[in-house]
């Protein structure tokens, strides 16, 4: 847009990372307006429809789109001009899936035997439940830990290439991707957004199940994306032991109900909203300790209701606030929290 001299409204959901958004601001400069809406990209894409239709603007996919496809596809390019390839294996991350739509079509095209591998999380995995359907379909929920990646239904021009470039989609765990971030930083000192890690998340997943099939091969994962919150890296760490299976999962409060409330009384909003009453009731299963004030609890479904603009969670807060007599009150026990949530 400020190449062109043009104005562009860049419409994110409302949890996207504030690295993100200040690059967004770097790159276009008074050229753009970032306007944040929902909670999830599904939501922001369609008020930035409306918004086109309303006020004659042109929309621009992040995704499904030939050109963008085919923009992303240069990265496949510049892979082989690197003069590193062919490879046996490449493993491509999945959001919308214009990246694995480009890479995989070039990569086909001029390196047919290269097995090229898809990669989604277990609570994104839009494009494989599209698979086994045999046309694109929507989620009726989406995990947001990785931000960058959640989108409920795959483009329609993406699956159509998809379907016919990726010979598999495997799917990761929350806890894997972090492992791959850390083993990257370990490694390289990189840091990777969640999304920007998943297809080596893959690829080692893929490695561990099958060791002989991969011995002398050439394997590849693309790594891209490094808007990383700050805030998020306390919570990969504690993630990425159960990712690489150094460590089990603990029984008394899953990780996602770990991160949940944090020591400030803030909310991490990763969770998908739909899944907070459940995983508080996890993370709450015992009394709260005297001296833990229940308006902690209240600060994180406010700041999540405010987020998500979700009308039940509201009403939460509202019975909460009623029953304990405002944001200030005292120590409750974990009882109370579950009869407002059940």
């Amino acid at each position: 847009a400020r190449m062109l001299g043009i104005h562009a409204k860049i419409f994110m959901p409302l949890p996207t990372p504030m690295m993100k958004q200040r690059a967004v601001k770097l790159h276009g400069g008074d050229a753009v307006e970032i306007i944040l809406v929902g909670d999830n990209f599904d939501h922001a894409a369609r008020e930035a429809l409306a918004y086109c239709a309303t006020h004659n603007y042109t929309y621009v996919h992040p995704f499904d789109d030939l050109y963008t496809i085919a923009g992303q596809a240069t990265i496949a390019d510049e892979l082989v001009l690197a003069g590193d390839g062919p490879f046996d294996h490449v493993f491509l991350q999945i959001g919308g899936g214009g990246l694995a739509a480009g890479v995989s079509a070039w990569l086909k095209t001029h390196h047919a035997s290269t097995q090229v591998i898809g990669v989604e999380g277990v609570g994104q995995a839009s494009m494989k439940a599209s698979f086994a359907a045999k046309k694109p379909v929507t989620l009726t929920e989406i995990d947001t830990f990785c931000d960058g990646t959640a989108v409920k239904r795959p483009g329609d021009l993406t699956y159509e290439i998809c379907k016919d470039s990726l010979d598999d989609i495997l799917t990761v765990t929350n806890e894997e991707v972090c492992a791959a971030i850390q083993q990257l930083w370990e490694s390289s000192r990189i840091i990777p957004e969640p999304s920007g890690a998943m297809g080596l998340s893959g690829l080692i997943q893929f490695a561990e199940n099958n060791p002989e099939t991969i011995r002398g091969k050439k394997l590849l994962a693309i790594v891209c994306g490094a808007n990383m919150d700050f805030g998020k890296l306390a919570l990969i760490s504690n993630q990425s032991a159960v990712g690489a299976h150094r460590v089990d999962p603990p029984l008394s409060a899953p990780a996602t109900g770990e991160a949940i409330l944090r020591a400030d009384g803030r909310a991490d909003l990763f969770l998908a909203p739909e899944k907070v009453s459940r995983e508080l009731k996890a993370f709450l299963g015992e009394p709260l300790p005297p001296k833990v004030a229940l308006r902690r609890v209240v600060q994180m479904l406010e700041g999540i209701a405010h987020a998500h603009e979700r009308g039940r969670l509201r009403q939460i807060v509202g019975q909460m606030r009623e029953r304990l007599g405002g944001p200030g009150a005292s120590a409750r026990t974990a009882e109370a929290v579950l009869e407002l949530l059940s």
